[in-house]
């Protein structure tokens, strides 16, 4: 038998809200997906997925919803959704907080963003870029 419990986070986050007073996030999901109970206290950690959705294309949103297809707790089409809705969205709340931890300004940002696009996922249209294709 092990000693590790199955982490099945929406499961969890009903346990901790029950047990321990957790709370969701008052301010609602987290920027770059649905949820609203998970990673709350790290300002930084919504850049590691939108970085994740810009040199792979696909970011927290696919990350959460693979996870909640597996625990049976969304379907694939519910799931195919909330990623078109919210997979790659800019973590703007926390992006001040993001430039002065690296000590860099926005221009030198988004110059470093840039190069990390690969050719066969993202396209520049109209001075925009946009991701080539989405789950569907």
């Amino acid at each position: 038998m092990g000693l590790l419990k199955k982490w099945i986070p929406q499961e969890n986050f009903y346990y901790a809200s029950k047990n321990t007073g957790f709370e969701a996030n008052p301010d609602g999901r987290m920027e770059g997906t649905y949820s609203k109970y998970a990673q709350l206290d790290d300002a930084t950690d919504s850049f590691l997925y939108y970085l994740m959705f810009i040199k792979y294309g696909i970011g927290r949103a696919t990350s959460d919803a693979a996870h909640e297809i597996r625990d049976g707790h969304l379907t694939r089409e519910e799931a195919i959704s909330l990623v078109r809705k919210f997979d790659g969205e800019f973590p703007e709340h926390s992006f001040k907080i993001f430039l002065d931890f690296l000590d860099i300004n926005e221009s030198e940002f988004w110059e470093c963003i840039d190069r990390f696009r690969q050719e066969h996922i993202w396209k520049k249209q109209n001075g925009k870029w946009q991701i080539r294709e989405q789950v569907s």
